[in-house]
């Protein structure tokens, strides 16, 4: 049977890390797309990299998913162990 625990202020610290990361990887994801979508940039270096952009953009898209997932997964973590240990600290 797999064990279940964690220390509530460490969760909560990665809850916080969890949640910036996956904001800064949409923020990047998002500037880069605008400035690509806007630039006027053509010849075969730009097809190479936009061709590699929409696949590092599906895999940004993938981290950001990821870490709000895990960003859940620890809150709820945190909020049951801090409710079955009577600790008043929720997040």
């Amino acid at each position: 049977m797999a064990s279940v625990g964690g220390d509530l202020q460490t969760l909560s610290d990665l809850f916080k890390k969890f949640t910036d990361a996956a904001s800064q990887t949409e923020a990047l994801r998002n500037s880069v797309d605008s400035a690509m979508n806007s630039a006027v940039w053509t010849g075969p270096n730009a097809d190479n990299f936009r061709t590699s952009w929409s696949e590092f953009k599906a895999t940004l898209t993938k981290i950001q998913q990821a870490l709000t997932d895990g960003s859940v997964d620890v809150k709820n973590q945190h909020n049951n162990i801090a409710a079955a240990t009577g600790a008043a600290e929720r997040i």
